[in-house]
């Protein structure tokens, strides 16, 4: 009888941890499953994420894309400058100009592509049109060509100004065609 307790004992404590073991199994297969669950969860939010960012750079992408064939349509010569003069973007007209290739015109102070005085005289406007926040219009001579200069301040989110714009065409022709009627009159 003894051995038979033993035995029974023996069955009994091995049956009982077998079902521990199996209760630990189900318990781990639940917490897989439901962490599984989660990071599923998170894979398709990251998925999601990432299909509406690449959206938003695409869109990005096409706006700049439209900005800048809008800035190279024109003849007129369009430079953004940061507040201390430094070139950010130009377009093709304004590389032209400059005669250097755009990687050397842009980060370039615009007082190093302009001769003296007139790169003093551009530079004291755009600063006080970066000051006052007002655009500015003005005319002067470059390289015996005559210039209608608009600047514009640019501003940022807080609605400081933080860039400025400058659009200058070339008047030449008008200019000579007054010097003229001015001369037969």
């Amino acid at each position: 009888i003894g051995l038979i307790e033993g035995f029974i004992t023996d069955v009994t404590a091995k049956i009982h941890a077998e079902q521990e073991l199996r209760n630990y199994r189900d318990r781990l297969e639940a917490m897989v499953a439901e962490r599984t669950a989660e990071l599923e969860a998170t894979n398709e939010m990251l998925e999601k994420e990432v299909r509406t960012r690449r959206k938003i750079e695409g869109a990005l992408r096409l706006s700049e894309e439209k900005a800048r064939a809008l800035i190279n349509a024109t003849t007129d010569v369009v430079v953004l400058l940061d507040q201390e003069g430094v070139v950010l973007d130009a377009n093709v007209a304004a590389i032209e100009l400059a005669e250097m290739p755009r990687e050397k015109v842009l980060g370039t102070r615009i007082a190093e592509l302009l001769p003296q005085p007139l790169s003093d005289i551009r530079l004291e406007t755009g600063r006080e049109v970066i000051r006052t926040g007002v655009s500015c219009m003005f005319d002067d001579e470059w390289q015996g060509r005559f210039w209608h200069n608009a600047l514009f301040p640019v501003r940022d989110k807080m609605g400081e100004v933080a860039q400025l714009v400058i659009y200058s065409r070339d008047i030449t022709p008008q200019k000579l065609a007054e010097k003229e009627r001015e001369r037969l009159i």
